[in-house]
């Protein structure tokens, strides 16, 4: 058999191909969530004090939006091909996963 016969029909197999983008977006959505784990702001501060303490961490917020912008670019760009994917296979899987 060749690797064409051997790939599934997405149609044929939606429940399949959707537990995997499922767990793709899971892998991009913690990603992003382990981002915040960096921001500290202690409790307790009034308003100018929070925007204070925002400004002592500038560099730690920048970090963030660059980080957020570019894994969020990275699952537009997913998203847009499985989005076009017809049939998939292990190799697919596997070139998924190594993605992530």
């Amino acid at each position: 058999m060749t690797r064409r016969q051997q790939a599934k029909r997405r149609e044929e197999n939606e429940v399949e191909f959707s537990r995997i983008v499922a767990f793709s977006d899971g892998v991009f959505a913690i990603a992003i969530t382990l981002l915040v784990l960096e921001l500290h702001i202690p409790a307790g501060l009034s308003g100018d004090e929070i925007w204070h303490a925002i400004g002592d961490e500038w560099d730690k917020f920048l970090a963030f939006a660059i980080s957020f912008a570019v894994i969020g670019r990275l699952w537009l760009v997913h998203h847009r091909f499985f989005g076009e994917v017809k049939a998939f296979d292990a190799r697919l899987l596997g070139l998924n996963l190594l993605y992530l």
